[in-house]
């Protein structure tokens, strides 16, 4: 026999997923300055990654210059950060380690 919920039953699932559910879009932004500190990491090697740092050993394109282009978006930056793309090896970021770098990415365009 299938059992329904309660009404004060139903209105304590409503009342928690409202509570929760700003906290989980939240966290799907990142934290950009985590963000930096994971491109100090894990790009900085060959990537320049804030403007007026000098320049980079290899041919991998600034991340200053990448953010200008309007067609990568927080949202590109985030699907790119967890594919294999050319000479790049490990990156396969986490889904809050690529949030995080997609944050950071986003306070290069200003």
């Amino acid at each position: 026999m299938r059992q329904r919920l309660s009404v004060p039953a139903a209105w304590l699932a409503a009342s928690l997923l409202s509570a929760i559910g700003p906290a989980l879009a939240q966290t799907r932004h990142g934290d950009a300055e985590r963000g930096h500190h994971l491109a100090e990491t894990f790009c900085a090697q060959c990537h320049l990654i804030a403007p007026n740092l000098g320049g980079s050993w290899t041919d991998a394109p600034p991340f200053p210059e990448l953010a200008r282009d309007p067609k990568r978006d927080q949202a590109w930056f985030r699907r790119f950060v967890q594919q294999p793309h050319w000479h790049m090896m490990g990156t396969n970021r986490s889904q809050p380690e690529a949030d995080d770098l997609a944050a950071y990415f986003t306070t290069l365009r200003q």
